[in-house]
C-alpha cells in the first residue's frame, strides 16, 4: 500500500484545484484548463468522497491504495486516520474576513450558482447530527461556522503546512509554494506561466475583491 506523497486539504472556494492541478503540472507534465467562470477541474479520489453514508461516518476506505496512487491528492475534510498516512500534508490557509467572498466563488464556479445545489453538497459531506440544522436560511451562517471549524481540523494534522490563498494569485509566488513544496520543475516554468495567467485573468474580479477585502 502506498499513500499520496503529498495531501492538499482545502474548503471549497479556496482554489484547491488549482493548486492540486498545479502540482500535477510539476510533477507529471499534466496541463488543464481554466472556465470563464475561472475554475479549474481536477481529478482526486480523496477531493470527491466523502466518508459520510447515509448520514453516518464510515472508515476511510484504503484499497484503491497501490504503487500508482497518485503523488498528489486533495480533500475537502480532515479525517483522523489521515494521521496514520506517510504523507506531506498541507492545508490552503484563509483570512476568516473572506469567508463571505469564499462562499460566493465556490456557489457561483462549482454549484453553477444555485443556492439548493449548494445546500445539498453540504448535506452530504456532514453526518445527520449536524446537517439536520442546515436551511437555506441559515446557510451563510452555517457555512462560516463550518470553514472555520474545518480549518481547525486540518490544524490537527501532525507537521501540516500552511499555504496562504492570497500567495496563489501571483505567479512568483505560486513558484515559492511549489519550490517549498519541493516540487518546481523549471522545465515546465512557461506552461506554469501561462496556465496562471489565463487562471489569474479569469478570476480577476475575485482578486481585486479580495485584496479589497483585506485592505480594509
Amino acid at each position: 500500500m502506498q499513500f499520496p506523497k503529498i495531501m492538499l486539504l482545502a474548503i471549497g472556494g479556496t482554489h484547491g484545484d488549482f493548486l492540486l492541478n498545479c502540482c500535477k503540472l510539476m510533477l507529471q507534465g499534466s496541463k488543464f484548463e481554466t472556465t470563464n467562470q475561472g475554475r479549474t477541474v481536477s481529478s482526486s479520489v480523496y477531493k470527491n468522497q466523502h466518508f459520510i453514508v447515509g448520514g453516518k461516518r464510515v472508515a476511510v476506505d484504503y484499497s484503491h491504495l497501490t504503487n500508482q496512487t497518485p503523488l498528489v491528492e486533495l480533500s475537502h475534510m480532515w479525517y483522523e486516520e489521515y494521521k496514520t498516512w506517510n504523507t506531506q500534508f498541507y492545508f490552503i490557509e484563509f483570512n476568516d474576513t473572506l469567508i463571505p467572498k469564499i462562499k460566493e466563488m465556490w456557489i457561483n464556479k462549482v454549484c453553477g450558482s444555485n443556492i439548493d445545489v449548494a445546500l445539498e453538497s453540504y448535506k452530504k459531506a456532514w453526518s445527520d447530527s449536524i446537517s439536520k440544522n442546515f436551511s437555506r436560511e441559515n446557510f451563510d451562517e452555517i457555512f462560516a461556522v463550518l470553514s472555520k471549524r474545518t480549518k481547525k481540523l486540518f490544524m490537527k494534522q501532525p507537521g501540516i503546512i500552511s499555504i496562504d490563498m492570497v500567495k496563489l494569485y501571483d505567479y512568483s509566488s505560486l513558484v515559492d509554494v511549489l519550490k517549498s513544496m519541493g516540487i518546481y520543475n523549471a522545465d515546465l516554468k512557461h506552461d506554469l506561466q501561462e496556465i496562471h495567467g489565463k487562471w489569474r485573468h479569469n478570476n480577476l474580479d475575485n482578486i481585486e475583491q479580495i485584496k479589497s477585502i483585506l485592505a480594509k
